[in-house]
């Protein structure tokens, strides 16, 4: 009990002490945080849904439902642009059995950044498209679709516009043609039956041009001054094409023509009045004559660069196979010297004519020398005279063939014969008959 005592007061200080160390073990309570305002979350990006539908434009009863549909989003095309721009968004979607595909999760952010919308789809093998909509929230798109044919009657050019630029020795065109189709069906120029067409739609431009360039939707290929085109062309998509040429011009007048084998419903002629020419930087005497166009120099209405001037030929409805022609006047191009120089050739040879003319005059009259002259003709005469009574005596005997020789040599000493009769004659020394 003694030892006891004394070691109850050690015992009380080892247990203050471990639960001392416990408590420094235990972890912390952590912090309260407060809770994130309205202002400091987030919104999340609003969407969109549109609406693509399919229809069938000669067949109310077409089968569309379960068709892919994509959407595309691009930049807004230029009015001089013949291919589509490259998209920087694309979604997909499949038709219901209304024909109709929706796009649910289409951002707000493509029309604020100002870009386009374009529906596409593949029917019976053919891609179809839509025109370019803005972007809105509900849109409904429409894609018409239809099949295959082969006709192309109503094809026509809806508009065909031709910038004429001068350039060293040359006029630059480049002709931006636009295609469409009047018909119930789509045609595959490869599998057109016509003979015509076996290479592709052939569209030819004048024989002398040179350098041509093709580009556009669909494939090309040239051949010779014919460039022919290869791809399907569909109702209510107009296929679009640019052919840049050049066509010698040394003058400083160039006239064009062409011959158009299909309807065109407007062409236009567009002439800028600026150059690339540091030397004629800008064209102040260049005139424009085409007949049955209308002139003009309001470019406003046609996308042309306002700070540019321009001469502007406008003409509708030209027919199938009908030709159309302009002149430009004033080019900074020399007037040739070949013109001059074939007149002063004709010109010195007609003065050498009449030199040595004059010059046989003389000597024919000359009475010093006028004997000896008509000496020499009349020996001649007599030998000439002579080798005919020969030829006409070895005639009598000879075969077939040799009879045809001796007529031929016959012909040509009868012909000398009566060149020396006609200087005789202008001597004054005809003989008698």
């Amino acid at each position: 009990m003694k030892y006891l005592s004394r070691l109850m007061p050690l015992l009380g200080l080892l247990l203050a002490f471990a639960s001392s160390v416990h408590a420094q073990e235990l972890p912390t309570a952590p912090a309260a945080t407060a809770a994130p305002t309205a202002h400091q979350a987030t919104a999340a990006p609003e969407q969109w849904s549109i609406h693509v539908e399919l229809a069938h434009g000669a067949d109310d009863q077409a089968a569309l439902a379960g068709t892919p549909v994509i959407l595309e989003a691009s930049r807004p095309q230029g009015p001089f642009e013949v291919n589509a721009p490259e998209p920087v968004a694309r979604w997909t979607a499949v038709a219901d059995a209304q024909g109709v595909a929706t796009f649910a999760q289409v951002p707000a952010q493509v029309a604020q950044q100002g870009l386009r919308l374009r529906a596409r789809a593949t029917y019976g093998g053919v891609p179809f498209s839509s025109r370019p909509y803005a972007a809105a929230n509900g849109l409904r798109m429409n894609i018409e679709v239809f099949d295959r044919g082969h006709d192309l009657s109503g094809l026509r050019v809806a508009s065909k516009r031709v910038i004429v630029e001068p350039w060293e020795e040359y006029i630059i065109l480049s002709q931006t043609w636009t295609f469409t189709l009047d018909a119930d069906h789509a045609v595959d120029i490869s599998m057109v039956p016509d003979p015509e067409y076996a290479r592709g739609l052939p569209i030819r431009l004048p024989l002398k041009a040179e350098g041509i360039r093709a580009d556009g939707q669909g494939s090309f290929e040239v051949i010779n001054n014919v460039v022919f085109w290869t791809g399907v062309i569909k109702p209510g998509e107009p296929i679009n094409m640019q052919i840049r040429f050049s066509m010698a011009a040394r003058d400083d007048v160039f006239n064009y023509a062409q011959e158009m084998a299909w309807p065109v419903d407007q062409i236009q002629i567009i002439a800028p009045l600026q150059t690339q020419y540091e030397r004629t930087p800008r064209l102040n005497d260049l005139a424009m004559v085409a007949p049955e166009f209308e002139l003009t120099t309001d470019a406003s209405s046609l996308g042309l660069r306002d700070d540019m001037e321009f001469l502007i030929a406008n003409r509708r409805d030209l027919a199938a196979s009908q030709s159309y022609a302009f002149q430009l006047r004033g080019l900074p191009f020399g007037r040739p010297l070949g013109g001059w120089i074939a007149l002063a050739l004709g010109a010195l040879v007609s003065l050498l004519i009449i030199v040595f003319g004059l010059r046989e005059h003389r000597r024919l009259h000359d009475g010093s020398r006028s004997d000896a002259i008509v000496s020499a003709l009349n020996a001649e005469r007599e030998a000439l005279l002579d080798e005919l009574a020969e030829l006409r005596r070895l005639r009598q005997t000879a075969d077939e063939e040799t009879q045809w020789e001796i007529d031929t040599e016959l012909g040509l000493l009868r012909e000398r014969l009566s060149l020396i009769l006609s200087k005789l004659r202008d001597l004054g020394q005809a003989p008698a008959a």
